[in-house]
């Protein structure tokens, strides 16, 4: 039997599936783990192939074909496995660069472009390398971490923080190798916090501009007034706080207008992840709107071809609405959505993030996914309809 994502989905916790050849699938909670089973000198022999998803269905059996290769030619996969780390324990005693050099070079095929294996190495080279490796591995703290990351923590957050999750995986990967055997120094919750303002509440350089919430309100009661379709798509896009490409690529199948709900599928998100979004009235109004004046599967087609309107149709809609609100960008309604929900509410900082699709530090993701954070995100989604909507 193949394991394929959807039987993934529907298997229970706590069961297993064969995907022939001796490779299985163990699931667990919403994820799970590979496991090779195999024959040697009349014993059988177990061994882990990683976690789901972080390897995935291809990935894991690549894994069981060279663990095949190895039997064939008379080697034992857990003895070449144990030998291989061994090497690399030898390798990084000393050198967090070459430590790092590696976890890349085994992730590069789950990352989705090119330009992010580059930023994983050119950020770690740029801030971490020569600090870190000053010293052995195994005697890096708490306070080189704060070395690496005090230069940039308020000029460049965003880049800090990145920085700072970059450096937690590899020491993470140290202590899985036996080189580290303290308490991971780049975690932020009980850690790092202390050292550093909230990242989220520091005002940094913004790549798009972004509108003040208290003018917002006037803002769209000047779109309300505005029937074109660009107009019905950039209140959509304020409404549910999506990327640009998320509103235009919106389908009819997506919207589940009885649960109030928008499930956009993970081919159409940045973090290749299915991501749903809770619609508030005002939201289900304008779709609504929209499938009686179309029966096209697009939300927002294109009066030519079968494409959506274009991507500049909301920006250039925005630089028309007088010279009040010229200089502000679509995308900016996210930057202005994480301020009011910083600056006026009691609002769990990660749920926030989720409610824009942001990913998350793995821990917390997963801890987040198996509570109600769903319908914690309805609630402020509602919140900020009211605020949109009626100032």
């Amino acid at each position: 039997m193949n394991v394929t994502k959807n039987k993934i989905k529907q298997l229970q916790s706590g069961k297993k599936i064969h995907d022939g050849r001796g490779l299985y699938f163990f699931k667990k909670g919403d994820k799970g783990r590979w496991s090779f089973r195999y024959q040697r000198d009349g014993r059988c022999h177990e061994m882990g192939c990683g976690p789901y998803p972080e390897i995935s269905i291809p990935m894991a059996r690549e894994r069981r074909e060279s663990y095949k290769k190895m039997l064939s030619c008379g080697l034992d996969p857990i003895t070449e496995k144990r030998k291989e780390e061994a090497k690399k324990k030898v390798l990084y005693t000393n050198r967090f660069s070459e430590l790092a050099k590696d976890f890349i070079q085994e992730k590069q095929f789950e990352w989705r472009n090119t330009k992010h294996r580059k930023q994983w190495g050119s950020t770690l080279e740029t801030y971490a390398y020569k600090i870190l490796d000053a010293k052995p591995i195994e005697d890096i703290g708490v306070q080189d971490i704060i070395r690496v990351l005090k230069p940039i923590w308020v000029k460049k957050t965003v880049t800090a923080q990145r920085v700072m999750q970059r450096i937690a995986k590899i020491m993470g990967k140290a202590k899985s190798l036996g080189l580290y055997h303290q308490d991971n120094p780049a975690i932020w919750n009980g850690n790092l916090e202390f050292h550093f303002g909230d990242p989220f509440k520091i005002n940094t350089v913004r790549h798009h501009p972004a509108m003040p919430y208290k003018v917002l309100p006037a803002f769209y009661k000047l779109l309300v007034q505005n029937t074109t379709l660009s107009s019905y798509a950039l209140r959509l896009l304020i409404l549910t706080v999506a990327r640009t490409n998320e509103i235009l690529g919106a389908r009819r199948d997506e919207f589940d207008l009885q649960e109030r709900r928008w499930t956009v599928p993970a081919h159409r998100m940045k973090a290749n992840r299915e991501h749903k979004v809770p619609l508030s009235d005002a939201a289900i109004d304008i779709i609504k709107l929209r499938m009686r004046e179309s029966n096209k599967d697009l939300l927002f087609p294109s009066v030519i071809g079968k494409k959506h309107i274009s991507n500049m149709a909301m920006l250039e809609l925005m630089r028309r609405q007088t010279k009040s609100y010229n200089t502000f960008v679509p995308h900016g309604f996210r930057s202005t959505f994480r301020d009011w929900a910083a600056e006026t509410g009691n609002y769990d900082q990660n749920v926030v993030e989720f409610c824009m699709a942001h990913k998350l530090h793995s821990r917390v993701e997963g801890a987040y996914m198996r509570s109600d954070l769903y319908y914690k995100r309805v609630e402020i989604m509602n919140d900020w309809e009211k605020l949109v909507v009626n100032g």
